[in-house]
C-alpha cells in the first residue's frame, strides 16, 4: 500500500473527501482487491476495539493529536470538544470543517501527514495487543489441572487377577511378581514380569506395564502395554488402553492421549466409557491452557516488536 493509499484509506474513513473525490476511490476499491483488503483491515481493527479501549484510545489519540497540530491553531486539542471521539466508521471521526483538528488541513508535508496516521494506527494496534492479552488472563484465571494432577487423580493399580494353580506355579516369575505387585513393591515386580515369555507374556506386559508407570518409568510401560494392545486380548484391551494414555499423559503427549480416549468413549466398555469422557474434558481443558499461554507468549512479543517499530 502506497502513502497516498493510506492517506486516502483515512480521509475516507474521516469522510473528508469530496463526493468526487470519494466516487473515484469507490471506483478503485471496486478494481483493487488488494486496497480493498486494506480498507477492510482497517475497518475490522476499528470493530475489534472494545469500549474500554475505545476510551484509552481516544486519550492517546488527543495526546498524538495535539503533538501533531499546529500550536497556533485555536482548535489544536480536543480537550473543549463536548463530544468524544467515535470508533472509526463510516461517518466522519473528525469534524471536517474544523480546519485545526485534522493535521491534513494545516498545510503539512505528506510525509507528515502519514506518520500522523501511522502513529493513529500504532496506537490503535497496541490498545488491541493490551486488550487481547487480558482477554487471555482473564480466560485462563480459572487453573486448570496440571497433567501430573489429572494423573494422580485417575492413576490406580488394577486389582490382581493371577491366581496359584498349584504350588510348583507360586515359585514362576510371573507369581513372584504379582506377590510383589500386591504389596506395592513395584519396581521389584516389574524386574521379575518382564522376564516373564510363552503364554504368560501378555499377562506380565500388562501388569509390568502398570508398575513401570507407578515408577515413572513410562517408556518401558508404553512397550509393555502396547503388547497387550497388539495382542487383541478382550479382557484386557481397554484397560491397557486406559493405562497407556495415563503414561502418553506423562510425557505430555496430548493428542495421543485424546485419541486413546476417544477410542475408549467410543467402545462397549461402560467402565472406561465413562472415565474416559471425565478425562479427556480435563485433557482438553488442559490443551487450550496450553495454547492460550503460547498466543499470550506470541502477543507480547508482537507487542513488543510494535513498540520497537513504533514512529517517534
Amino acid at each position: 500500500m502506497t502513502a497516498s493509499d493510506a492517506e486516502n484509506i483515512d480521509k475516507y474513513f474521516t469522510g473528508e473527501m469530496t463526493d468526487e473525490e470519494r466516487i473515484a476511490f469507490e471506483k478503485r476499491l471496486a478494481q483493487n482487491p488488494e486496497l480493498k483488503k486494506e480498507l477492510i483491515l482497517h475497518q475490522e481493527l476499528s470493530e475489534m476495539i472494545t469500549d474500554g479501549a475505545a476510551d484509552q484510545l481516544r486519550e492517546d489519540i488527543k495526546k498524538i493529536m495535539a503533538d501533531n497540530t499546529d500550536q497556533n491553531s485555536e482548535n489544536s486539542t480536543l480537550e473543549d470538544d463536548p463530544n468524544p471521539i467515535p470508533l472509526l466508521a463510516a461517518k466522519p471521526l473528525f469534524d471536517s470543517k474544523d480546519p485545526g483538528i485534522f493535521p491534513g488541513k494545516t498545510g503539512r508535508s505528506k510525509e507528515e501527514k502519514n506518520t500522523f496516521i501511522r502513529k493513529i494506527w500504532y496506537a490503535a494496534a497496541s490498545i488491541i495487543l493490551v486488550a487481547t492479552v487480558a482477554g487471555i488472563l482473564y480466560f485462563s484465571s480459572t487453573p486448570d489441572l496440571t497433567n501430573e494432577e489429572i494423573f494422580t487423580e485417575y492413576f490406580e493399580p488394577y486389582q490382581n487377577l493371577v491366581t496359584y494353580r498349584n504350588s510348583s506355579s507360586a515359585d514362576s516369575l510371573l507369581n513372584i511378581g504379582m506377590a510383589k505387585y500386591d504389596k506395592g513393591e513395584f519396581g521389584e515386580a516389574l524386574s521379575y514380569l518382564s522376564q516373564v515369555e510363552g503364554e504368560n507374556l501378555v499377562l506380565a506386559s500388562f501388569y509390568g506395564g502398570i508398575s513401570a508407570l507407578a515408577i515413572d518409568n513410562t517408556v518401558s510401560s508404553q512397550q509393555s502395554l502396547e503388547i497387550v494392545i497388539k495382542s487383541q486380548n478382550n479382557l484386557l484391551i481397554n484397560a491397557a488402553k486406559w493405562y497407556l494414555s495415563l503414561a502418553l499423559l506423562k510425557e505430555n503427549k496430548l493428542d495421543s492421549v485424546q485419541n486413546l480416549l476417544k477410542e475408549l468413549i467410543d467402545s462397549n466398555d461402560s467402565y472406561y466409557n465413562k472415565k474416559a469422557k471425565v478425562m479427556l474434558e480435563l485433557v482438553e481443558e488442559r490443551q487450550l491452557s496450553v495454547s492460550r499461554s503460547d498466543v499470550k507468549v506470541e502477543v507480547l512479543e508482537l507487542q513488543e516488536s510494535l513498540e520497537e517499530s513504533s514512529p517517534n
